[in-house]
């Protein structure tokens, strides 16, 4: 299986998607106060806690803080297996 590039997970997040498995992501909650408020999404599989929030079911989503890093390019070699 290739790698996934930061750019492709952006891309699938833009389009409301799971960034690692692809997978639409349904509404899970709320989060924010007030005019503020975006729905909170998640990924469906049971075995992926990748969260995100949206203002639309068709995305974009932004990934929660704690899931940030998979949108960061990561040197060659820095990755281990």
């Amino acid at each position: 299986m290739a790698k996934q590039s930061a750019k492709d997970r952006a891309f699938r997040l833009s389009e409301g998607r799971c960034p690692i498995h692809g997978v639409s992501m349904p509404q899970i909650g709320l989060t924010g106060e007030g005019d503020q408020q975006r729905a909170l999404v998640g990924c469906p599989r049971k075995d992926c806690e990748i969260t995100g929030s949206a203002w639309d079911a068709d995305g974009p989503v932004e990934l929660m803080p704690e899931h940030a890093a998979l949108l960061r390019p990561h040197p060659v070699g820095s990755i281990r297996q």
